[in-house]
């Protein structure tokens, strides 16, 4: 106290001071130093490096600290770093490069780990590096948790240590409400407030949605955890060996409270299932590839999470009756009722207060007998029971009427569902793919408001649904189709349909009705494989298709004029047609380089990072810019440019409202691979894809990405792909690309608006065509007013397409006026049968 006394006495009347108190960990230790800004003399400055923000937050500072995140070092400068420190002045071979680069990528791009690490290698040979690398836990501890991160655990209170240690061992990357969920289930207080708490002390961070924690960090973690080992307090495990050890040696299992193991299939591991029965206090079990010497007789009642694909008894034990369980997965199991005795939820006492039960995955197992569900469970959004023996469902399904997502794909001898599937009033995700012996839907069904996407593929369905709010309809192998007097239709039906596949389904051409303005808003349409030789002239009226595909349509003879919106046609005989009838000037499928107009150099750009002669190793681009900039249109051309150089290729489309990525990782997959794959969740796909993705060279895109779990989900990190493949990523965002884990390995390109002269084509080209333009000084002053973006500039052109000079006049008149959405209302009039006013639009 005296020290403050002194400190505010002297230097309040010095005219300018510059402190710097460097690793700040206390809110006192401030208080102590310098304890508010009207200490000190005017213009004076104080400098405070902390890894603990929460200190700005103290009543004699909030709103009064500037602060400063500190950026980790770009790859290059990493890279330069590391090597002088490990190589002096003499530059490394290529071997060495090689290990740089993996090491750099492990480190993180941390300056004083670098130099800590690059230090300790500086005249070693290449075997003291390779062990660097094989025991890199071990070395980030020894050399980096003592002097650098060890007072940023250790100064936490205990069930902040022990959330942190859940993350770094079981949760890192997951999303952050999901995180809550599981940790509220683990019976922690207040994981909220910890969460904030971690970020604030900089030892996560929270990045779209979430949780990542910084490779050293993780690391710090794990091994903290892994030094116990053997002891009662060694109570995470997700190493193969570790799990070996302790099972069979039986020590001290009681303290474990979560295990974690993602095995490969050919590192699969027995255990002895009596071990179960010593783990009271486990709290998550996520496992896959283990095999029990005996079924299992116990698990714990504290399980918040059972996630074990394989599950290898024929049922669960009957003392398991876990009031916190949040997810169970049990696909592939050998499960044929969920409880032993009993098929049915009614008699066990946990189904009354398992209100935390939200996803209930049984895919693929033996289960024969749908589950009675005799009480309600509002907090159940998914339930996956397909590719079981089920021959129908309860009408105790009613009590699911929190239910999202219900799969019942495959269930090969389900015949029937029930009246009260009508119930399920928050169902927006509804899949009976494969179920080859169901006939029709109850009506009921068409009274689920927010149902958006319905698979009735390879169903024996013959009617199409009228249900309102559909977004995406699966018909595929749908042998015979009766459409409804689509004249006859309220308005409202099929009017928010985007997606619609009737691939297979035996069409000739007279089932292709002859009226879809109904249809309008879809935006994909899947013809392939059917038996029409003419494409019904009604295609046109569908004026926001942007993808079609016709493959394999080998009795087809004619296309005719498609819509302007159209950007990729699926199928070479198709694609041929429309070259010849229409001219390489339709905006076809944007798969010719003359479909560009003005982006053939932001083509060749992008081919140059995907640098597809030099480079062997397997590499991200990421093309990122603003809505209707031109984004998806280059990589549609650069994909269908290269796409013969590699095995095989795929381009996605994503969409913001698809509820799961299975069916985006089943697309890829089947495509890829060339035969259908079987995916249990987006966790088996993503395994799936990294499995077979390693040793086949391939091209993919994913178009429209908007989230980073879209990334980590469908295509992971280039790790995952074998030599010489290549991954576009389009978005609009930047921030997705940079909060990925290997983000300096992601070659990135900005897509810039057109020159005055390119968008002046682009405009002409879709206003007129190939004729010569009669209205220039117009055309001009629509070009400068729409501002370069070639969307808006096609779907102006293409509006005013055939108008007589009075519209041109009007439109410009309002663009004036216009608003940001004016553009996509166009786009939804243009070549309807009535051309509306620009005052009605």
């Amino acid at each position: 106290n005296h020290g403050v006394r002194l400190i505010k006495q002297h230097l309040r009347f010095l005219k300018k001071v510059l402190i710097v108190l460097d690793g700040i960990s206390e809110t006192s230790q401030l208080e102590m130093l310098a304890g508010s800004p009207d200490w000190f003399g005017e213009r004076s400055r104080i400098i405070i490096t902390t890894t603990n923000k929460d200190i700005f937050r103290h009543p004699n500072f909030k709103d009064k600290v500037q602060e400063y995140n500190v950026e980790l070092l770009s790859h290059e400068a990493a890279f330069s770093l590391f090597c002088k420190l490990a190589f002096g002045d003499y530059p490394p071979s290529e071997d060495m490069k090689d290990l740089c680069n993996e090491i750099i990528e492990k480190v993180g791009r941390l300056p004083l780990a670098l130099e800590k690490i690059a230090s300790s290698l500086y005249g070693h040979d290449m075997d003291i590096w390779e062990d660097t690398l094989k025991n890199f836990h071990k070395v980030v501890y020894d050399n980096i948790f003592s002097d650098i991160l060890k007072s940023s655990y250790e100064g936490l209170e205990a069930e902040s240590q022990q959330i942190f240690l859940d993350l770094a061992c079981f949760l890192n990357g997951e999303k952050v409400d999901r995180v809550i969920e599981i940790l509220q289930g683990f019976g922690y207080s207040s994981p909220q407030t910890n969460l904030q708490l971690l970020v604030d002390r900089c030892l996560i961070d929270i990045l779209d949605g979430h949780i990542q924690m910084h490779i050293l960090i993780l690391c710090m973690g794990k091994e903290i955890v892994r030094r116990k080992l053997g002891t009662r307090q060694q109570t995470r495990i997700w190493l193969r060996d570790d799990a070996r050890r302790l099972f069979h040696e039986n020590n001290e299992l009681k303290y474990i409270c979560g295990i974690v193991m993602d095995l490969e299939e050919e590192e699969e591991l027995v255990l002895k299932a009596k071990a179960f029965a010593g783990m009271s206090e486990l709290k998550i079990l996520r496992i896959n590839n283990v095999q029990l010497s005996e079924d299992i007789e116990f698990l714990s009642n504290k399980l918040t999470l059972l996630n074990w694909p394989g599950y290898p008894s024929k049922y669960l034990p009957s003392t398991f009756q876990p009031p916190s369980l949040i997810e169970l997965h049990l696909p592939g199991s050998n499960v044929e009722r969920l409880w032993n005795g009993t098929q049915s939820f009614k008699s066990f006492s946990f189904v009354i207060t398992c209100e935390s039960l939200k996803t209930l995955v049984l895919s693929n197992c033996g289960l024969e007998f749908f589950p009675e569900f005799g009480f309600p469970m509002g907090y159940l959004t998914e339930l996956h029971i397909d590719g079981t023996s089920i021959n129908e469902l309860s009408p105790s399904i009613k009590n699911l009427f929190g239910l999202v997502l219900l799969n019942l794909g495959n269930c090969i001898r389900l015949s029937s569902l029930p009246t009260e599937i009508g119930s399920l009033s928050s169902l927006k995700t509804l899949i009976l793919n494969g179920c080859k012996n169901l006939h029709k839907l109850p009506p009921s069904l068409e009274s689920v408001k927010p149902l958006e996407e319905l698979d009735i593929g390879g169903t024996s369905i013959s009617t199409i649904p009228l249900v309102e709010n559909l977004r995406i309809l699966n018909c595929e192998r749908l042998k015979s189709i009766i459409w409804h007097s689509l004249a006859s239709l309220p308005t409202e039906y099929f009017s928010s349909l985007k997606d619609l596949n009737l691939s297979d389904c035996n069409l000739v051409d007279e089932d292709i009705p002859s009226d879809l303005e109904l249809f309008s808003s879809l935006e994909i349409l899947d013809l392939g494989s059917n038996h029409f030789e003419r494409l019904s002239k009604s295609i046109e009226q569908l004026i926001n298709l942007k993808v079609l595909y016709l493959n394999d349509c080998h009795k087809l003879k004619q296309v005719p004029k498609l819509p302007q919106s159209i950007r990729y046609v699926g199928g070479e005989k198709s694609l041929s047609m429309l070259t010849t009838s229409q001219g390489t000037d339709h905006k076809l499928v944007l798969s010719h380089k003359t479909s560009l107009v003005g982006m053939e150099n932001q083509m060749e750009k992008v081919c140059n990072l995907l640098d597809l002669e030099r480079s062997k190793d397997a590499l991200f681009v990421g093309i990122f810019g603003s809505s209707g900039i031109g984004k998806t249109t280059i990589a549609e051309v650069v994909y269908n440019t290269i796409v013969d150089q590699f095995q095989s290729g795929c381009f996605l489309y994503l969409s913001s409202k698809q509820n799961s990525l299975v069916p985006l990782q089943h697309q890829m997959l089947s495509h890829l691979l060339s035969k259908e794959t079987k995916i249990w969740d987006e966790d088996h796909g993503a395994q799936l894809i990294k499995h077979h993705m390693s040793n086949r060279k391939v091209l993919i895109v994913l178009d429209g990405v908007d989230e980073r779990n879209q990334i980590e989900k469908l295509v992971g990190s280039p790790n995952w792909f074998a030599p010489g493949s290549r991954v576009i990523i389009t978005a609009r965002n930047r921030d997705v690309l940079h909060q990925l884990d290997y983000r300096d390995q992601v070659q990135e390109y900005k897509v810039e608006l057109l020159s005055r002269e390119s968008a002046y084509s682009l405009f002409c080209k879709n206003a007129f065509g190939d004729g010569p333009s009669d209205k220039n000084d117009l055309c001009s002053e629509i070009v400068e007013k729409v501002g370069r973006l070639p969307l808006a500039l096609r779907t102006i052109g293409s509006y005013l397409h055939n108008k007589e000079l009075e519209v041109w006049i009007e439109t410009l008149k309002r663009l004036d006026e216009v608003e940001q959405n004016f553009f996509d209302t166009i786009s939804q009039r243009t070549q309807k049968k009535t051309t509306p006013t620009l005052g009605q639009i």
